[in-house]
């Protein structure tokens, strides 16, 4: 089970978190279903391996360093409302 505070992963059976504390909440799987129905740690892996095939493929968005500059510019604020 993922940490919701540090991320780290905890085996099923914690109720806490083994590297910060945080009180880790048990997933209640009977009204979810697909994708929300599956531990966050499976998720997880899902995500990343998807993350590094598009990698690997050529199809993922590469930052260069001026968009990188200007998304830490904007620090959190949302954009412009029309």
């Amino acid at each position: 089970m993922l940490c919701p505070k540090c991320g780290k992963l905890n085996s099923q059976s914690s109720n806490f978190c083994n590297n910060c504390g945080k009180k880790l909440n048990q997933i209640d799987r009977t009204s979810k279903r697909g994708f929300a129905s599956m531990e966050p740690e499976k998720r997880f892996k899902i995500a990343q391996s998807g993350g590094v095939a598009a990698h690997k493929k050529g199809s993922a968005h590469q930052f260069t360093s001026e968009e990188a500059s200007a998304a830490g510019k904007k620090g959190g604020k949302s954009r412009k409302k029309s």
